[in-house]
């Protein structure tokens, strides 16, 4: 498990029950979004981060 302390969004991309990959927030109830590929995840992910302009950190989980 992940602990974040500070102010900054945490992003994870973690394979949901049906084998997809998926890019949560630790605030969300349901996933951001879904993917065949893990690379797509990770770069739906940075874009989030470069959006916002914010600091967050990224996550990954096989």
């Amino acid at each position: 498990m992940f602990y974040d302390a500070s102010n900054e969004s945490v992003f994870r991309v973690m394979r949901g029950k049906d084998g997809r990959w998926e890019v949560t927030q630790q605030t969300a109830k349901r996933p951001l979004a879904r993917f065949d590929r893990v690379d797509d995840a990770m770069q739906y992910a940075r874009d989030v981060v470069a959006e916002n302009r914010r600091y967050a950190w990224i996550t990954s989980r096989n």
